[in-house]
């Protein structure tokens, strides 16, 4: 009952401060170059005076990671231009506003809700990891941009968020923020499939890839929200007096549904069932027990009545080569691996000859194997550091009386549950948007679970 009053007390609140947060942002992205420096005050100093709702903004705005804002600087004699992305902009200003709100106080930033081992060990063992990898990296330019973007900027949201969200309404918000963010890249993904028309034809399909380089990021994207969604909307079916929160979240997932199904994704499908079984077993377990019987069967007989792409076994196959010559490339380099961003440039010489049709590969379509290959057997360390302490929260989360914690620990159970799945064949953490997915799901288990039993922090 408490986090629902809490949530309609600060809604109205949170919505002006995110409109007018959100409109310096859009204002900052379309103006000349001459109105950037004053409208990055002017973000800054909104950020400043609402940190908590500015944070939102850094995962709603990491899908445009390949729309960035573009300074022409010839006339200071630059010949190339300079660009900027949203969300990098976003969460640097946001460390600025959250830097001088530290240097404010005399005794420091009030207390956040978790432990300084919560806010820094799972950033710190990620970086520590990346930045062993660079002695030992051959293409040092791509994995010093890849630790900028992928590792160190995403850690950087995490220390953030967990250090200013401070309680389940916190959380509930970033989930339905969530929800919100599906709506928006449902509508332009359908306008970008049908109106401007670009899609990938493949297996005697039209695939919709959106602003993105390929469907199957989209799908990836998508397996992280949909679950989050699709726990809300069952959420609201559980708890009447909130069943209006259900709306937005329903509307989304109707939206993302259909653009999943013109992805085509077959890894999408099977990471988001796997999500959806575990909600489905939460909220009713016979039906998550049907739900289940309809997926085998589903497997059983789509090769032979689905089309083209669907039915195909080629695919698979492909996948097969690029594990075995990724297995082989990390034994021989079992310690530090490949570096980050430089599978593309060694995977030439382990290719099997079965996949040369394929030759630019840039990552080894594994969890496992990319972690290992791009930040070495640290980097497989720090992701199994995080992944316990996630599931620890989870844990707890679920365990709780209060409806609100435990489906607030259910949907990032989900999202997370997607990403290992779908993780197993494709990629999962190293594109820009998906390591901030990454980080914002860890952070919201970590806030929701440990505002139950908040520590207190010293200078």
């Amino acid at each position: 009952m408490g986090t629902d009053v809490t949530l309609k007390r600060q809604t109205g609140g949170d919505l002006s401060a995110g409109a007018l947060i959100a409109g310096l942002l859009a204002a900052y992205y379309v103006a000349p170059w001459w109105l950037a420096l004053p409208l990055t005050v002017a973000f800054g100093a909104a950020a400043w005076w609402r940190l908590d709702v500015a944070l939102l903004l850094v995962p709603l705005t990491a899908p445009a990671y390949r729309a960035p804002k573009v300074f022409d600087l010839a006339a200071l004699g630059r010949a190339e231009p300079f660009e900027v992305t949203l969300v990098e902009f976003t969460v640097l200003l946001c460390a600025a506003a959250w830097s001088a709100r530290l240097l404010r106080r005399p005794t420091g930033l009030p207390a956040p809700e978790v432990s300084w081992r919560t806010a820094l060990l799972p950033p710190a063992a990620f970086l520590v990891a990346a930045l062993a990898t660079l002695p030992f990296t051959d293409h040092l330019k791509e994995a010093l941009r890849e630790l900028r973007t992928v590792v160190a900027e995403p850690a950087l949201f995490y220390l953030l968020a967990t250090t200013t969200w401070r309680s389940t309404a916190d959380v509930w918000r970033a989930l339905m923020a969530l929800a919100g963010l599906g709506i928006g890249m449902a509508l332009f993904s359908l306008y970008h499939y049908w109106v401007i028309g670009v899609v990938e034809n493949t297996g005697g399909v039209k695939r919709i890839l959106a602003i993105y380089h390929s469907p199957n990021h989209l799908a990836l994207a998508l397996g992280r929200l949909i679950p989050v969604t699709l726990a809300l909307v069952l959420f609201a079916s559980l708890v009447r007096r909130s069943r209006a929160l259900g709306v937005t979240p329903a509307v989304s997932l109707a939206f993302m549904t259909v653009v999943l199904y013109f992805t085509y994704s077959r890894g999408a499908l099977i990471g988001i069932a796997a999500a959806g079984l575990l909600l489905l077993a939460a909220w009713r377990w016979r039906l998550a027990l049907g739900a289940a019987a309809v997926m085998l069967l589903a497997v059983l007989v789509l090769p032979a009545v689905a089309g083209e792409r669907m039915g195909q076994l080629l695919p698979l196959l492909q996948r097969v080569y690029v594990w075995q010559a990724a297995w082989a490339m990390a034994l021989d380099h079992p310690l530090f691996g490949v570096g980050l961003d430089n599978f593309l440039y060694q995977y030439p010489q382990y290719i099997l000859a079965e996949a040369k049709l394929e030759p630019d590969i840039s990552h080894p379509h594994n969890l496992f194997l990319d972690f290992w290959l791009r930040m070495g057997i640290l980097g497989l360390a720090a992701l199994l550091l995080v992944q316990c302490q996630f599931w620890g929260h989870v844990r707890r989360l679920v365990a709780q009386q209060d409806v609100w914690a435990r489906w607030a620990g259910l949907a990032l159970a989900a999202s997370m549950v997607d990403l290992l799945v779908h993780g197993l064949i494709d990629n999962s953490y190293f594109l820009i948007d998906l390591a901030f997915l990454f980080w914002l799901t860890v952070a919201l288990a970590a806030v929701a679970e440990q505002s139950l039993h908040p520590y207190r922090i010293t200078a």
